[in-house]
């Protein structure tokens, strides 16, 4: 019989929460769900700068919650069971803070869209 052997070494980093991926994505997803439906309820009743004509804000509150909630939530899960299903060291630290640095840019991105926020002119 196969068996799987744990990590012999605990993750350190320079902060508790970037040990574990689980705790940086699972806390960005709550508070990126929360900051999300207050902003959707803003956009659905017209208090916000957001221009529906250059961002459908159906397709917009549908892509973030998929994309943005949900991917969170699975990246967060995933990087940090895979560690135990395959003994392997998975993220921790600043690779970590780099993977979940590249979710937060995405998620910005379309917030800077929608508000009209453009690099080029």
């Amino acid at each position: 019989m196969h068996s799987i052997k744990l990590p012999s070494k605990a993750p350190y980093s320079p902060h508790p929460i970037l040990n574990l991926s689980f705790r940086l994505f699972f806390s960005a997803a709550a508070v990126f769900a929360i900051i999300m439906m207050v902003l959707w309820s803003f956009v659905f009743t017209g208090h916000t700068d957001i221009d529906a004509q250059v961002l459908n804000p159906l397709y917009w509150h549908g892509h973030e919650m998929i994309y943005g909630y949900a991917l969170a939530v699975v990246a967060g899960f995933l990087l940090t069971a895979v560690k135990t299903w395959t003994g392997v060291m998975m993220p921790h630290g600043y690779s970590l803070l780099a993977i979940f640095a590249c979710w937060l840019l995405a998620r910005l991105g379309w917030l800077a869209f929608g508000l009209g926020v453009t690099i080029a002119g």
